[in-house]
């Protein structure tokens, strides 16, 4: 149930944000996207912050109280919002008026299965994917290390996250201000390389080489945190843009959303791996011996998506892909059909074809 409200708040919330970045075709989806991830690592600074001190201060019951008052505030803004109703001609009344909403939800799905059969889409769905599936996670067990040998406080690891939110944004302006024209296979294939290279880090951590090099492990962690949500923004970012130009209209919040939650499913399936390797490998809470071991085949793995960009992802800059889909559109020969086009059921085919042919 708890996480039932943001689902939906957030498939709304995308749907939108793809919706306006029509306006501006060529940096709409780039400008869009940052400001949404900005806002969002921003309130994340702000929970982290917050999340350690109000829980020993206050207490769990009460922790949960205030959570609340997001949610509440949410819902008061939307009373307040203003939506344009859709004007319909009297033609489409009529075409419209017996049509039953299960229908209306059987041609959305039916356009949204269509759309993921585009081969720009599902190939850049399978490489999303297998880029965080391949790699295991470690979370858990880090979070044991850290605890467990190297006696972090709650404070500190609510600092950690703190400070990992503030270079998420960080990663957001580097990549809208000198990054969103590049290709999205170049920009991929640097920043998956750049993972893979960081992920090695944790093997000087876990070894304890940082307090042979001077290094106490608050400062390394810290350091590390700050690298590896950069190079990760620095990914994410592209992805984020290249499902945002990828949806048609019509089917903007379902497609996004289930682009997003492919993503969310591969990182499960991380964590999941993840959790497999150390239980075959022995690593477990008291356990570490070969943890150092774990990290380097998590490094290695995460170099294996490169060799799929070729296949997967298109070598295309986003503001290129949009400018030929505009001349596309603005093609004279789709004048004769201007009739057709006002209807957005027609308009949505066109697209997913379009996309299909690609």
């Amino acid at each position: 149930v708890s996480n039932l409200s943001p689902a939906v708040s957030d498939v709304v919330i995308d749907a939108r944000v793809v919706e306006m970045s029509r306006l501006d075709p060529v940096n709409g989806a780039n400008d869009l996207q940052s400001l949404s991830w900005s806002m969002m690592s921003m309130g994340g600074i702000i929970g982290s912050i917050l999340a350690g001190p109000a829980t020993d201060h206050l207490g769990p019951r009460m922790v949960f109280a205030l959570a609340a008052i997001g949610p509440i505030l949410i819902l008061l803004f939307t009373i307040y919002m203003k939506e344009e109703p859709v004007v319909v001609s009297a033609t489409k009344q009529r075409r419209h008026k017996n049509r039953h909403c299960w229908n209306t939800a059987r041609e959305q799905s039916l356009l949204l299965f269509d759309s993921m059969k585009a081969p720009l889409v599902w190939k850049s769905a399978v490489w999303i994917f297998l880029s965080n599936a391949i790699a295991p996670g470690f979370h858990q067990i880090s979070f044991y290390y850290m605890t467990d040998v190297l006696q972090f406080t709650p404070e500190f690891l609510g600092g950690i996250g703190a400070v990992g939110y503030l270079f998420l944004m960080l990663g957001t302006v580097v990549y809208h201000s000198w990054f969103r024209a590049t290709p999205f296979r170049s920009m991929l294939y640097y920043a998956q390389i750049g993972l893979a290279l960081v992920s090695l880090l944790d093997i000087v951590l876990v070894t304890r080489w940082n307090l042979k090099l001077g290094i106490s492990d608050q400062w390394f962690v810290l350091g590390d945190e700050i690298l590896t949500d950069v190079v990760s923004r620095l990914k994410s970012m592209p992805i984020f843009v290249l499902c945002a130009k990828l949806c048609p209209p019509g089917v903007e919040g379902s497609l996004f959303a289930l682009l997003m939650s492919t993503s969310n499913c591969s990182r499960s399936i991380s964590s999941y791996w993840g959790a497999l390797l150390c239980y075959w490998m022995g690593i477990q809470k008291g356990h570490y011996e070969h943890l150092w071991l774990a990290v380097l085949v998590r490094s290695v793995l995460k170099l294996v998506p490169i060799f799929l960009l070729s296949c997967f992802i298109p070598d295309v800059c986003p503001q290129e892909e949009i400018v030929n889909q505009r001349k596309r559109n603005n093609n004279p020969q789709r004048s004769s059909m201007d009739d057709s086009l006002d209807d957005p059921q027609v308009d949505l085919e066109t697209t997913v074809k379009s996309l299909q042919q690609k």
